[in-house]
């Protein structure tokens, strides 16, 4: 009976983490892959800000002669729906 308990725990443990890391990390790759796909070099990211009021998120990107660009990701699912970028003031939709 210990045992089952322990593994239980264990594996709620584990889903807890898994659900935690998921959005950050798949925005981290969206990011990353928006800025590959268009030839934005030298930028990384700073932070990541959640909106309270909707379901997006600020991503803060920095280059090395320290000029901030701002990423809006809206999405309510993942994968990510529309990446608004503030430099070009375009929006790449999927």
């Amino acid at each position: 009976m210990y045992k089952i308990k322990k593994i239980f725990l264990i594996f709620v443990l584990l889903v807890v983490t898994i659900m935690l890391i998921y959005k950050p990390l798949m925005i981290k790759l969206t990011v990353k892959r928006y800025l590959t796909n268009n030839n934005i070099k030298n930028y990384h990211i700073v932070k990541i800000e959640k909106y309270p009021a909707q379901d997006g998120y600020l991503v803060q990107l920095k280059n090395d002669l320290n000029d901030y660009r701002n990423l809006t990701i809206i999405s309510e699912k993942m994968p990510i729906d529309v990446i608004h970028d503030s430099r070009l003031d375009k929006e790449e939709m999927k």
